[in-house]
């Protein structure tokens, strides 16, 4: 007998979390009307403890600081006596319109209840894709930080011997008996790139990217099983990923390095399951529009002549 989740727990969880933070944002935007101060996604967000990513996600919430923001602009060109009266104006204005909102928001809110009712509102699976993905960018850090550990001298001192570099320097640099056994069993030689690729990561990720060539082997998706062991290797590939995602990322991996040097980019994340890039126009487009507007080649050529 198969039993339903009760969801309900999680449903009510995202609902209060968002309307706290939407109040959060209300009070912060009032306090810096009544401060005078700057008003933008920056200030909003630190001034409610919110993300720049949830503003923006918020369709109100964004128009509104976008309008603010662009009132504020507006004034600095205005003389001072247009100023004061185009001010008072605007405060009057301001206080309609904020009234009104707190009103649709509670509609809102009615509406978002009967969202719950309806489970129309962020679905457990995709819940647990995005901890699933948290986890894999965990994975990923610390084995860099293993990494990065077990190639600095001065990591730690003789007195207080970090646990983490100790445990790297056994496994990386060495190739144990177990990879070789699956190597040999698999069927690929080792080459030096293969080789020199093995041993600058701890033993752990070559094993977790040869379960990952392994199940790439049962869907015979493999035209190149050293290609990919090596590619699986740098990019931190598990047996849990999806393929065609693992392209995208060992793409992105790539790209965006560039993009940020060349500040293009400045953030990235995924939004509904899709990877975005945040553009120095506080943006947020998706990745795949990004590498079309932004081809690789294009990015490496104009590195070349800025270097």
């Amino acid at each position: 007998m198969k039993h339903e989740r009760n969801t309900d727990g999680l449903k009510e969880n995202a609902i209060k979390k968002r309307d706290e933070a939407k109040a959060r944002t209300d009070k912060a935007i009032q306090q810096l009307i009544k401060d005078k101060k700057k008003i933008n996604f920056n200030t909003v967000a630190e001034a409610a403890d919110v993300s720049k990513a949830w503003l923006y996600k918020e369709p109100e919430i964004k128009e509104r600081i976008q309008s603010l923001r662009e009132q504020c602009l507006d004034e600095k060109k205005l003389p001072p006596q247009e100023r004061t009266s185009e001010s008072s104006w605007k405060a009057k204005y301001q206080t309609l319109k904020d009234r009104l909102q707190r009103i649709e928001a509670e509609n809102r809110g009615l509406r978002d209840q009967l969202e719950v009712a309806y489970g129309r509102i962020l679905s457990v699976s995709e819940l647990e894709h995005r901890v699933d993905f948290l986890e894999k960018e965990n994975l990923h850090l610390r084995d860099e930080l293993e990494l990065r550990q077990s190639q600095s001298p001065k990591s730690s001192s003789p007195e207080t011997p970090n646990i983490l570099n100790l445990s790297a320097k056994k496994s990386v640099g060495v190739i144990n008996d177990t990879i070789k056994n699956e190597l040999e069993v698999l069927g690929i030689p080792m080459n030096s790139t293969l080789q020199k690729v093995i041993k600058s990561v701890p033993s752990e990720t070559t094993l977790r990217a040869i379960a990952t060539l392994k199940v790439a082997l049962s869907r015979n998706e493999v035209p190149n099983m050293a290609g990919f062991l090596v590619a699986a290797i740098k990019n931190r590939w598990d047996s849990n990923q999806n393929y065609n995602e693992k392209t995208e990322i060992e793409i992105f991996n790539e790209w965006f390095p560039l993009a940020k040097s060349l500040k293009l980019a400045s953030a990235s994340m995924r939004i509904e399951k899709v990877l975005h890039i945040l553009t120095n126009e506080e943006e947020w487009i998706p990745f795949s529009q990004m590498l079309e507007r932004h081809p690789m080649d294009a990015l490496k050529k104009l590195r070349n002549i800025n270097d």
